[in-house]
């Protein structure tokens, strides 16, 4: 189940990115950070979840460039904390 949170907080930010709503938009993806580092423990779901994550910024194309950039780089960080080296570099690239 936080998976499918983490998932919804990520489409609620791309609808709000869409609508120019940046700082909601920032809020929501923060939320999803906060879900994803407290509740999901799978390295095999976070892996995952990572693609995610970068899809969403990817997206994401009325985000400020400081905004992106702090949120990319957590994401980076994230994907580098994976348990398996195969995994960190799937998740960098």
């Amino acid at each position: 189940a936080p998976s499918v949170a983490l998932r919804l907080f990520l489409q609620c930010a791309q609808e709000a990115c869409h609508c120019q709503y940046e700082d909601i938009s920032y809020e929501f993806i923060t939320q999803a950070f906060i879900l994803f580092e407290d509740e999901i423990a799978d390295s095999k779901v976070q892996e995952g979840l990572i693609a995610v994550f970068v899809g969403t910024l990817g997206s994401m194309k009325n985000l400020g460039e400081e905004n992106y950039d702090t949120l990319i780089t957590k994401t980076t960080q994230y994907s580098a904390k994976l348990l398996k080296k195969p995994d960190q570099c799937r998740a960098v690239m």
